[in-house]
């Protein structure tokens, strides 16, 4: 039995310098009785402050529990188990295996099962990019050169006037790199009839996956033949229940829980069990890497055979951290980083705000 407690939770808005400016974003921190502090960030979403009294539920409690801890949080809601609920579980848990990790002197990784491989290949996620312009194919080549054999390219609404455009674009990158792996982020923006024109103009294409063509709740009745285009779910799912019908829709090959959204890492492990037993593979949505990472790192490859990395967004996002994390080519090495490895990186911090406390 270990003698930590969680004595006290903090919502912090950091502030650090990033390549000529001031950048500010949240974190949630748990502190205990002795040193072990577990960090969670960046949180884009400041009013996730409002499910702070949540924390009173860990107060005193033991921080290596997390799947007792986990059932009392989940538990103190009769409804609306999703969404923000979601969000803010999936901060605590990650915290908490933080915690773990520093506690065991260990990365979150070994918990998990120990490490599967020494580095994890990425995909480059192309959404700072404007899909639509002319030197598009020239970026993506580019980044193919690079090591980006796989590329996730946005298709966006306001850079095309119907889904005949959408599908010229897709064309034009398919073609202009062949050699390359595409797959297109919709946003949950179509709806049935338009997804089935876009799957008519590109079905000669090889496309890896079309990530959320529709609205992740109109999809669930639909069996789609996976034979039209692979499609790929789960980024704005919130806990095993809704992957379900996902993982026993025909037409869904490819799982994205984001493991700041889903529950945190205890759920993820439960959807990545339910992945097995339908034969889907995971790849986490990438906004939240560092745990997708740990995850990744203790899964074999057939399972989880790689992660989401944002080309413009990451390393703004991971500008907090004492040691960020960046491909190399297209793999990831995680290396030997105590807990998950979000700690702040105190020569960068120009102020720190707190916004709540709970002790």
């Amino acid at each position: 039995m270990s003698r930590l407690l969680i004595k006290e939770a903090v919502f912090e808005k950091v502030t650090v310098g990033f390549q000529g400016e001031s950048i500010s974003s949240y974190f949630l921190l748990i502190k205990t009785s002795e040193e072990f502090q577990g960090f969670f960030g960046p949180v884009y979403k400041p009013y996730l402050s409002a499910y702070m009294e949540l924390c009173r539920l860990l107060l005193d409690k033991d921080p290596l529990r997390t799947e007792a801890i986990w059932k009392i949080l989940w538990d103190s809601q009769l409804g609306g188990r999703t969404g923000l609920f979601m969000e803010f579980m999936s901060a605590i848990d990650c915290a908490l295996w933080d915690i773990k990790g520093k506690y065991f002197h260990a990365p979150v990784y070994e918990l998990l099962g120990g490490r599967t491989r020494s580095s994890v290949p990425c995909y480059a996620s192309m959404l700072g990019f404007n899909e639509a312009e002319k030197g598009a194919v020239s970026i993506a080549k580019q980044y193919y050169m690079s090591g980006f054999e796989f590329q996730k390219w946005p298709l966006r609404f306001q850079y095309h006037g119907n889904i005949e455009e959408h599908a010229r674009n897709v064309r034009e990158l398919v073609e202009g790199v062949p050699d390359c792996n595409f797959m297109f982020d919709v946003f949950g923006k179509w709806n049935y009839n338009q997804f089935l024109a876009f799957v008519n103009y590109t079905k000669d294409l090889k496309i890896t996956w079309i990530e959320e063509p529709l609205p992740s709740e109109s999809y669930i009745n639909m069996n789609l033949s996976s034979s039209l285009l692979p499609l790929a779910f789960g980024e704005h799912l919130s806990h095993v229940y809704e992957f379900t019908p996902f993982a026993t829709n025909s037409g869904v090959v490819f799982l994205q829980p984001d493991i700041g959204r889903c529950g945190g890492i205890t759920e993820a492990m439960k959807i990545l069990g339910l992945a097995k037993a339908f034969g889907k593979r995971i790849i986490p949505h990438g906004h939240n890497l560092l745990p997708a990472l740990h995850l990744a790192a203790s899964q074999p490859s057939d399972t989880l055979p790689m992660v989401e990395y944002h080309i413009t967004i990451e390393p703004r996002r991971q500008c907090f951290y004492k040691n960020p994390v960046a491909p190399k080519g297209d793999l990831l090495e995680i290396g030997s980083i105590i807990g998950l490895g979000m700690d702040y990186d105190q020569d960068k911090i120009e102020r720190v705000e707190t916004i709540c406390s709970i002790s």
